[in-house]
C-alpha cells in the first residue's frame, strides 16, 4: 500500500506498507519550502522506499 496524505493542514504524511511493515514520514510544507517542494519531496521519498528493500 503507498498512500500520501495531509493528516492536518500545513503537511503532507507518507505511508507505505509492504509484507507486513510499516515505513512513514511526514513532510512539512513550511521546511520545504511550500506544498509543492514538499509533495515533491514525499513522492521522492515514497519512490526511494519503495523501490529499495527494507532494512531490518
Amino acid at each position: 500500500m503507498l498512500n500520501i496524505n495531509i493528516p492536518w493542514k500545513g503537511a503532507y504524511q507518507v505511508r507505505i506498507v509492504r509484507d507486513g511493515k510499516e515505513r512513514s514520514r511526514l513532510f512539512s510544507w513550511k521546511p520545504w519550502g511550500g506544498k509543492g517542494k514538499a509533495l515533491n519531496a514525499a513522492k521522492s521519498w515514497r519512490d526511494h522506499i519503495w523501490s529499495t528493500p527494507y532494512c531490518k
